[in-house]
C-alpha cells in the first residue's frame, strides 16, 4: 500500500469525495539538513532558509483523487524530475478547510520501531495512523480530519518533541498553512515510492511494545558486547555500542519488510537470530572474544554468521576483502541481511567531516559490499537509502571538488 492509497482510504474512510485536494509538483531536491550536514555548513548556507514563493497547485476532487494510480500522477508534472506531494489542506462544498493529519518524520537519533509507535500514538491521541517508509524516514498520516486549530497544535506537538522532525519542515509548514509529503517517487534522488510500513492503532500497540522486551539470551549477549567494547569509539565520536544497538535493530527492520514483500528467512531462523548476530558482528573482529564464547553465549549457527561477517586481519588486505566478498555474496540471507543493517548503520553516522579521500575510498568499498548481497534486496528500502545517501555524499564530494558549491 503506497501513499497514494492511503490518502484515497481516507477518502473512502471518511467520505471526502466532494471535497477538494491540492497536489503540488515541485522538483526533487537533496534534502538541505542532508545536503549540509555539520553545523559550520549550515551556517555557510543560512541564506537559503527563505520564505517560500507560492507553489503551483492542482485542485483535485476526492472522486477523482480516488481513481489515480501512480502512473497517474506524472500529468500533474512539467519536468522531467519533478516530484508530485499532497497538501494537507481540504476544502469542503460549502468552503469550510480542515486539514489530513500529515507529518514528515526526520529522527535526529535511532528509535526502534515500538519506541516509535508509542511516542507517534501519544501524540495522535492513540488514533489510527499510518506510518510510511521513505528513502530515508517515515511519513505519518492519520484516519482523521484536524479543524483549522487542531492543525496547528499537530504541528506544535511534533516540534515539541524535538527529535521527531526537522524544524526547518514544521517552519514551512507554517508559512504555506499546510503540511506537504510527496506521493511518487524521482528519477535521481527519493526514488523510493513512500510505502506503508506499518499501521499503529490501540489494538497492535500492544504487540509492537511486547517485541522490544527482551529474552535471557539477548540480555546476556548486550552484557558481552557492553564488556568487550568498553571505551571504543566511532570515528563520529560515539561509544561503538551505538552502532552494534542500531544495527541489530536495523537488521530486524530490514528482514520484517523482506518478509512482507514474500521473502522468507531460513525455517530454522528467528528474529532474535538476527538481532543478537547485529549486536555480535564485530565482536570476534574487534576484540579478543572467540568463536567458542559466541556458541556458548548465543548458539552455534549465530556463532557461524558471526565469523562470515569477520575479516581475517592476519591476510593482505586485498585477498582479505577478496575472500570476504566472495564468502558474503554465498552466505545465507540472514547473514547479508546484518550485512545491509551494518552498512546502513555505518552510512548514517557519516557526518560531511571526514578527510575527504577516506570517504570516497571508503563508498567505493562500500558499494562493492552493496553489490555482494542479491536481487532479495532490491525493492528494500534499506539498500534504496544506502545508495542514494552514498550518491549524495559523492555528488557533494565531488561538486566541492569542482568549484561548483
Amino acid at each position: 500500500m503506497n501513499s497514494l492509497e492511503v490518502i484515497q482510504s481516507i477518502i473512502a474512510n471518511h467520505k471526502l469525495q466532494n471535497h477538494t485536494f491540492h497536489l503540488v509538483p515541485h522538483q526533487a531536491l537533496i534534502n538541505w539538513r542532508q545536503k549540509y550536514t555539520t553545523t559550520q555548513k549550515k551556517i555557510d548556507h543560512i541564506s537559503e532558509n527563505k520564505i517560500l514563493e507560492p507553489i503551483k497547485t492542482f485542485s483535485v476532487k476526492g472522486s477523482e483523487l480516488s481513481e489515480l494510480g501512480q502512473q497517474d500522477l506524472g500529468k500533474y508534472t512539467n519536468r522531467d524530475n519533478e516530484l508530485v506531494s499532497i497538501s494537507s489542506e481540504v476544502r469542503s462544498s460549502s468552503g469550510k478547510i480542515s486539514h489530513l493529519p500529515m507529518m514528515n518524520l526526520h529522527l535526529d537519533e535511532y528509535l526502534s520501531l515500538p519506541q516509535l509507535a508509542v511516542a507517534l500514538s501519544d501524540i495522535c491521541d492513540q488514533r489510527r495512523i499510518w506510518l510510511v517508509k521513505t528513502d530515508r524516514y517515515y511519513h505519518v498520516y492519520g484516519d482523521f480530519l484536524l479543524e483549522e486549530n487542531e492543525w496547528e497544535d499537530w504541528n506544535i506537538r511534533f516540534l515539541l518533541a524535538v527529535i521527531l522532525v526537522s524544524p526547518r519542515y514544521i517552519g514551512y509548514s507554517f508559512l504555506r498553512r499546510c503540511n506537504l509529503l510527496r506521493l511518487n517517487k524521482g528519477k535521481v534522488i527519493k526514488k523510493k515510492v513512500p510505502t506503508v510500513f506499518t499501521t499503529i492503532e490501540q489494538s497492535t500497540l500492544g504487540n509492537l511494545v511486547q517485541r522490544q522486551k527482551a529474552s535471557k539470551r539477548v540480555m546476556n549477549v548486550i552484557e558481552l558486547i557492553e564488556m568487550k567494547h568498553s571505551g571504543q569509539k566511532r570515528k563520529s565520536g560515539e561509544p561503538y555500542i551505538s552502532h552494534l544497538e542500531e544495527t541489530a535493530k536495523l537488521a530486524v527492520e530490514i528482514t520484517t519488510d523482506l518478509q512482507k514483500m514474500g521473502i522468507k528467512i531460513g525455517a530454522s531462523s528467528t528474529l532474535e537470530d538476527i538481532y543478537i548476530t547485529g549486536y555480535l558482528h564485530d565482536i570476534i573482529e574487534d576484540t579478543s572474544t572467540n568463536y567458542e564464547a559466541l556458541v556458548k553465549v548465543a548458539s552455534e549457527k549465530v556463532a557461524n554468521w558471526v565469523s562470515v561477517l569477520t575479516g581475517d586481519k592476519r591476510l593482505d588486505k586485498s585477498v582479505r576483502l577478496a575472500l570476504y566478498h566472495l564468502h558474503l555474496s554465498t552466505s545465507c540471507l540472514e547473514i547479508r541481511i546484518v550485512k545491509l543493517a551494518d552498512i546502513l548503520s555505518n552510512i548514517r553516522s557519516i557526518r560531511g567531516s571526514e578527510d575527504r579521500q577516506w570517504l570516497l575510498d571508503w563508498f567505493d568499498k562500500t558499494e562493492a559490499n552493496i553489490g555482494q548481497l542479491g536481487e532479495e534486496f532490491s525493492n528494500s528500502w534499506a539498500i534504496a537509502e544506502a545508495r542514494d545517501t552514498i550518491a549524495t555524499l559523492r555528488y557533494e564530494l565531488t561538486s566541492k571538488s569542482a568549484g561548483l558549491s
